[in-house]
């Protein structure tokens, strides 16, 4: 998707624009009407605490564990249990370090966090500075009495100070002060990122995902998986282990959302018809999906049939006409027919092969080589990078060729201009709508008495309406990122976090004359509204995200009126993975108003450090406790967090310089200058001395350690099963992928030291980040087993607690439609390999479990092959005859009712009934026996046919025989019972006549 042109990054450049600016909800307006921000403030504080207090009291419930500690639920990746009291949790979240998040979540998660604890130290720093100095000058030598002050918060900022005042120095000082300080920070940050990163990827180094490439541009003659391999094994890059070509997989597809649909549907009658949880005393799922023996007895089978109909429906579009079936049938029918064409579309041993790839290697240095340097001579041919995560691909877009892909960019290019330009519309007709003067004339009476309720109305309703309008966006975002073609989750991710300038550019472009006053009059001017915005992100918006409000209403409405079966229940109740896509945008953008603000009102510094402090808090009890790790991005987020601040600073240092030339005090906008050139030349700085160790990791530090570093540690991810997963694994059990080197690390590094003492310095660092990484493989849990270890995901790892409504046996299907999440570890499209959903049954009621499901009943990957479950059609054979039986119960029962003396009748005709279908399929079996032999065979056997023939008549007669036989001596017995029944009779008259 076209990078940054999400307008709601940077909200103030709207600012200005011909009557934007007098609409409810924006800056310019609620700038100027600081009553209602102070109601809005004092609301949004209050409710705020309450939310944290909730989210307090919620967490140490055990029912609530699934939605506020899901994680808590895993295996490998469990985070420390905190202390189950009120507050208690605090502290001991916030001692847990990096390094054991790093084991539990992964990269990003420690990247965002020091992203935070970075503004913390920053803008912590910053406010003692700012309002220890600053505040004081504006206070005692700012001229109060100037018209365009709109509220208390306008006397502390830079805008009271009189023109050409020699205190304006001051403020030069600290830009200056505030900026270095940036420097050094984001410098810090930068170090530790890059240390952080090669400690991580020396561990993960034998990873499948560390060692594979994706290719794309494949020529024709190198399109299958034998010659791919061959043509990399022949550059002498090392060996390869696999390779594998995207297939066209369309029809499977369509088909696998077809079979889930009808999955749904079965699933969805049987809900319907049993009930979930099912309440009747002999239903047992499990009997009936693992052990048919167990319903052989038709007693049994009763127990299992409600006194209803089965459900109908009709066979017309969306169920609403169309001829009248039974339900269950007619779905067991689709899905039987759909799974059997899915299992013969995956069965097949050829297909349409594209023009992208993956090889694996058998160790990173190959592929590391292999992403950086050119493949093939052709132009746009073998084109190599290192591969995504396996969960990452999105393989729907992997194959896309160039021309549909730059078609789809020019398409999106369109839909996001557009969007940057009318989304005012939308905005406009909201807050036209919930203004105070339109308000007031459909409740003039309510309004007018309450001061209190005008402020609401003014600021809390227009801002908030807006805010949630501007949350859709980066869903819309999300959804263009597919549109375009993107390869990827996180490529997704970070083109909907991606933003740029272009509004300001547009802005100045149009009005190169009011440069100055934009940014020395407009931005200054709404520093209210900024500094109640940061406010209301801390106090409202961060204990909103740590109760998961959003969460718990879309969950509760799903609950109650959309799931009916176990699998909605399930995926209703499954752990979220964290976008960072649409995570990372807020608190960049409270980091660049903050930063912005500093010197122009430097209270902002003082509510910037405690939006952070929250911030950290949240995060890092959702990221160690709530989310899934969605893929691993390997920190990449920072990368692009960087450039975004650079911008951040010199729209800060032009509003300095802005600021100081409307004060009549030009030397002091010119000495602006400098600084914002050494800022340009810090970003090229940094970028020239790590942007190569950002994409790569560094071939020397590879080859020193890689080889020396044990296979795994705890915590990893790492797998230290030995089971296979049926060809769901990456391969990587080679014998020379067992083999370390021989060469010992100290010894080499030495020998380099003596070659080149100048590298002395440089390389310093990165031995230390070493070194940490093998520390942190003296665990003595870690296990000492050579060779490559699987990665375990969050997806297999989490093993909920079945509950009153779902035992969670299968896991979702977020990431491919018709696939269960788990054992998404190889490089090959999920619908060629993925496990398929089976039939879900009703829960029983009245089962109470204390722990998961055991691995036997769970439906994974590990499993999937076993022959476990019985398929619907049974399932089906099951029901039917539960009913026969209980259809005929009743015939006899009635009968029985209504004539009392003839229960001997109805036995003698249902006996009837038996011998009369056996007899009927005996003739027909027997006439289709002597119509082959009759008419087909070689002429030269008519002997034998004759012989055959007339054994097979003799077998038909004998058959008819034996049932004419028995029909008489049914008759015979049913007359000496008939003959029973009148002499009691007889007797039971004399006894009455007597």
């Amino acid at each position: 998707m076209p990078s940054g042109l999400i307008p709601r990054d940077f909200p103030w450049f709207d600012i200005g624009n011909d009557g934007f600016g007098e609409l409810p909800g924006t800056a310019a307006h609620s700038a100027r009407n600081q009553n209602g921000l102070t109601t809005q403030l004092l609301i949004c504080a209050a409710t705020g605490l309450l939310f944290f207090l909730i989210f307090c009291f919620l967490r140490t419930r055990e029912r609530w564990a699934p939605i506020f500690a899901p994680r808590m639920h895993m295996k490998r990746h469990k985070p420390p249990a905190l202390p189950n009291t009120f507050f208690g949790w605090i502290l001991p979240l916030l001692k847990i370090d990096n390094r054991e998040i790093m084991y539990k979540v992964g990269l990003d998660a420690v990247v965002m966090l020091q992203f935070l604890t970075m503004a913390i130290k920053l803008f912590g720093i910053c406010s003692v500075f700012g309002i220890a100095t600053l505040v004081p000058i504006s206070v005692t030598n700012g001229n109060v009495t100037q018209t365009n002050l709109t509220g208390q918060i306008d006397n502390l900022a830079i805008t009271v100070l009189d023109d050409s005042s020699s205190f304006l120095i001051a403020y030069l000082v600290y830009t200056y002060l505030f900026c270095f300080l940036t420097f050094f920070f984001v410098h810090q940050n930068f170090h530790s990122f890059l240390y952080l990163r090669a400690r991580y990827l020396l561990r993960v180094s034998k990873t499948l995902s560390c060692r594979t490439v994706v290719v794309t541009g494949i020529p024709r003659d190198l399109r299958s998986d034998e010659k791919l391999a061959d043509y990399y094994s022949n550059l002498g890059l090392g060996s390869v282990v696999k390779a594998h070509m995207v297939r066209q997989i369309k029809d499977i597809d369509d088909l696998l959302k077809k079979r889930v649909r009808a999955l749904r549907k079965l699933e969805t009658a049987y809900a319907t018809y049993w009930g979930n949880p099912c309440r009747l005393p002999d239903y047992d799922p499990d009997k009936i999906l693992m052990d048919t023996e167990a319903y052989q007895d038709n007693v049994r089978l009763t127990g299992i049939l409600r006194n209803k109909k089965l459900p109908e429906t009709k066979t017309g579009f969306l169920g609403l006409w169309g001829e009248r079936v039974e339900s269950i049938q007619y779905y067991t029918e689709m899905f039987n027919q759909l799974d059997r064409q899915v299992e013969e579309a995956r069965d097949k041993s050829s297909f349409d092969m594209t023009n992208v790839g993956f090889v694996t290697f058998d160790n990173m240095q190959a592929a590391l080589i292999a992403s950086q340097i050119a493949i093939h001579p052709e132009p746009f041919h073998c084109r190599t990078k290192m591969a995504f995560e396996p969960r990452d691909v999105l393989w729907g877009n992997v194959a896309i060729r160039g021309r549909e892909r730059i078609l789809r960019e020019i398409i999106v290019w369109t839909i996001t201009i557009a969007l940057s330009v009318f989304w005012v519309v939308p905005i406009s007709i909201i807050s036209t709508f919930t203004s105070l003067e339109t308000l007031l004339r459909v409740f003039p009476s309510v309004i007018r008495r309450s001061t209190f309720v005008q402020n609401l109305l003014q600021g809390l309703v227009p801002t908030l309406l807006v805010n949630i309008f501007m949350a859709v966006l980066p869903l819309i975002f999300d959804s263009l990122g597919v549109v375009q073609g993107l390869r990827s989750h996180s490529a997704i991710a970070r083109a909907t976090f991606s933003n740029t300038v272009l509004k300001t550019i547009e802005q100045l472009w149009n009005h190169p004359s009011e440069i100055a006053n934009l940014l020395g009059t407009t931005l200054p001017a709404v520093a209210p509204f900024f500094i109640n915005y940061t406010v209301l992100q801390g106090m409202l918006l961060m204990p909103l995200n740590l109760l998961l409000l959003g969460a718990l209403i879309v969950r509760g409405f799903n609950h109650f009126f959309l799931c009916k079966t176990p699998r909605d229940h399930a995926e209703n109740r499954a752990p979220w993975a964290f976008n960072y896509g649409t995570g990372y945008p807020p608190p960049l953008l409270i980091f660049i108003i903050v930063l912005a603000y500093s010197t122009i009102s430097p209270i902002i510094l003082l509510f910037g450090t405690v939006y952070f402090c929250i911030a950290y808090l949240v995060y890092k009890y959702q990221f160690l406790y709530v989310y899934f790790q969605p893929y691993d991005a390997v920190g990449d987020a920072w990368t692009m967090v960087f450039p975004r601040i650079i911008v951040g600073m010199i729209i800060f240092q032009l509003t300095m310089a802005g600021i100081f030339i409307l004060k009549d005090f030009i030397t002091l906008g010119v000495l602006c200058i400098p600084l914002i050139v050494i800022t340009i030349l810090f970003k090229i700085g940094i970028d020239a001395a790590y942007k190569k160790n950002c994409d790569h990791l560094p071939m020397q530090v590879l080859q020193d350690k890689v080889h020396n570093l044990p296979s795994c540690i705890p915590g990893f991810g790492m797998d230290s099963d030995d089971d296979s997963d049926d060809g769901l694994d990456d391969s990587s059990s080679s014998s020379s992928e067992d083999e370390d080197e021989d060469k010992d690390a100290p010894e080499a590094i030495e020998e380099q030291e003596e070659k080149d003492q100048a590298g002395e310095a440089i390389r310093k660092r990165w031995r230390l980040a070493k070194t940490l990484a093998v520390e942190m493989s003296s665990n003595p849990r870690a296990k000492k087993k050579k060779g490559f270890k699987r990665v375990i995901l969050d997806e297999d790892d989490y093993a909920a607690i079945p509950d009153r409504y779902t035992d969670y046996r299968q896991s979702p299907m977020k990431l491919t439609a018709g696939i269960l999440d788990t054992g998404l570890k190889a490089y090959i499209n999920p619908a060629l390999i993925g496990v398929l959903p089976q039939l879900w049954l009703p829960i029983s009621y009245g089962k109470k479990h204390t722990k998961p499901l055991s691995k036997s009943k769970r439906y994974s990957a590990r499993h999937h092959h076993l022959p476990r479950h019985i398929s619907p059609r049974d399932v089906l054979d099951i029901l039917h005859r539960a009913q026969s039986f209980r259809h005929r119960e009743n015939d006899v029962a009635a009968t029985a009712t209504a004539h009392p003396q003839q229960p001997q009748i109805a036995r003698l005709q249902s006996v009837q009934e038996e011998i009369s279908k056996e007899s009927s399929a005996t003739d027909e079996s027997a006439a289709r026996v002597l119509h082959l032999l009759g008419h087909g065979g070689d002429r030269n056997h008519e002997d034998t046919r004759s012989v055959v023939a007339a054994a097979a008549a003799s077998m038909l007669h004998t058959r008819r025989r034996k049932v004419t036989l028995s029909r008489e001596h049914m008759l015979k017995d049913f007359a000496d019972d008939m003959d029973g029944v009148e002499m009691s009779r007889k007797n039971s008259t004399e006894d009455t006549d007597k």
